[in-house]
């Protein structure tokens, strides 16, 4: 089985990590991807998102920022805003899952924080 691999990432740090990961994995199974240029849609998920066309997707796999939904979050400077909050991603990717007809998926995400369970109710 080959596999189309495309990552999408904003930090730097993090598409380094993933950069790495993905060049140990094609060096221990050769000939598993199909191709290595996994960064081809951009690093911005709402980039892909707002594509024409989407590429054929079997799994969906996202990690959406957690600063607009965690318990944790007590800043008072940027206090969590559930789904009116400028960095949320959780609505961007279901997007895609509905565009890309309901592929199989894994998303993490915190757990809510309670004054947040009403964006999840209207």
């Amino acid at each position: 089985m080959q596999v189309d691999y495309i990552a999408v990432e904003t930090d730097p740090s993090a598409r380094s990590v993933i950069r790495r990961v993905f060049a140990d994995v094609n060096l221990d199974r050769p000939g598993m991807f199909l191709r290595t240029d996994i960064f081809r849609y951009g690093n911005d998920v709402r980039h892909l998102a707002h594509r024409r066309k989407l590429p054929k997707v079997n799994l969906l796999i996202a990690g959406v920022p957690c600063q607009p939904f965690s318990r944790a979050n007590n800043s008072q400077d940027y206090p969590s805003q559930g789904l009116r909050d400028p960095r949320e991603l959780f609505t961007v990717v279901h997007q895609i899952y509905e565009r890309a007809n309901r592929p199989d998926f894994i998303i993490e995400c915190t757990p809510f924080a309670a004054h947040l369970q009403q964006d999840f109710q209207d």
